[in-house]
């Protein structure tokens, strides 16, 4: 049979034993309340028949305790029936671990030491990808209020119905005017960093749609290459000016780090400056990761002048102060002068 879930037909399944228990559990109540009913009737005969009958006969005889043991038999007896009525429609419900009820994070109900297939580890970046997609739905959607206000455009498109001729209206967002107001954006970044006082300069080296890989060159120093997506920066690497940032195709190589061990450094901490700055944004401000991310490194303009803020030197086992707090750019130190 085609076009069944097997899923839904263990779900009904086990929904049908489930209701089963139920009524089994309500008998199971009932005869439970008949054993103590008849406990408590016999009893109260009992003692009726005493004071009747005085002290000296209130002995049970031999009759009347085979009659009372053979009536609590057939009781105990129904409560055992009706308790493995209850047991077996409870052991045949079969327990549906793998089946996804919730989406994936059902399995967060799981037991991580226990889960072999490393479930509760995909789930939680499954919800990492979830939150991130999510801050790139609200970007959007501020860029799109800023842009057209919190009314759509209205446009017409010509139809033809019955060969006759009419227009159609259609509720559409102009995307073009999303991607101007990001290059707006990325230009007045530009315009900052090109109007210091520095050989600075930033240009970008390649686009495709929202996707920009941006080159910074940093004074006389290094060049930083940026990833971007609108104003959402994904990828951050450094390298020196003389090195190359294309293959032996002519092709932009993305992957390789650089020769030199210095800005391989630099290259850790600027991804790690990437991460802080988006973690600390507010919904409200897109361009907030960028603009810090480029103040970071443009502050490397003097990495070979700074002095180190504890032990005041400019070099120091063959390197400069590169260290740097992501908010602090003044205070920078060497690797081996670190506070730990």
């Amino acid at each position: 049979m085609t076009g069944v879930n097997p899923i839904m037909i263990q779900s009904k399944a086990n929904y049908e034993f489930a209701m089963q228990a139920l009524e089994c559990n309500k008998q199971l109540r009932a005869t439970v309340t008949n054993v103590f009913k008849f406990l408590c009737n016999s009893n109260i005969s009992e003692d009726k028949s005493g004071e009747e009958s005085g002290a000296s006969t209130s002995e049970p005889t031999p009759q009347r305790s085979s009659t009372f043991l053979q009536n609590f038999q057939e009781l105990l007896s129904a409560v055992n029936k009706d308790f493995n009525e209850v047991e077996k429609n409870t052991n045949s419900i079969t327990p549906t671990y793998d089946v996804i009820i919730n989406l994936p994070m059902s399995w967060l109900s799981l037991d991580s030491t226990s889960d072999k297939l490393y479930r509760y580890r995909d789930t939680v970046q499954i919800q990492q990808w979830f939150r991130r997609l999510n801050e790139y739905c609200n970007s959007t959607m501020q860029c799109l209020h800023k842009a057209l206000g919190e009314k759509p455009r209205q446009t017409f498109i010509g139809s033809r119905h019955a060969g006759r001729s009419r227009k159609v209206p259609i509720i559409k967002y102009l995307q073009l005017t999303t991607e101007n107001l990001v290059c707006s954006h990325i230009k007045n970044i530009f315009s900052q960093i090109t109007r210091q006082p520095h050989s600075h300069t930033a240009e970008v080296l390649h686009q495709a749609g929202c996707h920009r890989f941006v080159k910074l060159t940093i004074g006389k120093t290094c060049a930083a290459y940026i990833i971007l997506w609108s104003l959402n920066v994904e990828k951050v690497f450094v390298k020196g000016l003389d090195e190359s940032i294309t293959d032996g195709d002519e092709e932009w190589d993305l992957e390789t780090p650089s020769q030199i061990s210095l800005y391989r450094k630099i290259s850790n901490l600027a991804t790690a400056a990437m991460h802080q700055y988006a973690i600390n944004r507010s919904p409200g401000q897109a361009e907030y990761q960028f603009l810090l991310l480029v103040r970071f490194l443009v502050s490397y303009r003097t990495l070979f002048a700074d002095q180190c803020t504890f032990c005041k030197k400019i070099m120091k086992d063959g390197l400069p102060a590169y260290l740097r707090d992501f908010y602090r750019l003044q205070e920078t130190c060497h690797e081996t002068c670190q506070p730990k």
